[in-house]
């Protein structure tokens, strides 16, 4: 059965700010279409397999690849959150999930 997704208050403002960073960059909307929609099959895969992301050294959270970006999550019994979407080409150092 599929979990319901929510997303935190951080990883809805990173989404926001990556979506609008690659529109104002390339000035149209093409890649940033795509990359929504990679993210968005990506949690429907994480809803299916709540365990399909690779543990983090964080207790409870999880992480997947979307292109070059890492999408953290935790799961719950009811839902699952995302956390944080992380450009994985910045320095390791700056990830901040809570």
């Amino acid at each position: 059965m599929d979990k319901q997704i929510i997303w935190s208050i951080k990883a809805k403002e990173e989404l926001f700010d990556t979506l609008e960073f690659w529109s104002k960059h390339n000035q149209s909307n093409t890649y940033s279409s795509h990359l929504y929609q990679k993210i968005q099959i990506n949690i429907k895969y994480i809803s299916e397999n709540n365990f399909i992301g690779k543990a983090t050294n964080i207790s409870g959270v999880r992480v997947i690849v979307v292109s070059n970006y890492l999408l953290f999550y935790q799961v719950s019994e009811k839902h699952i959150e995302i956390l944080s979407l992380f450009d994985s080409r910045r320095n390791p150092k700056d990830i901040n999930i809570k």
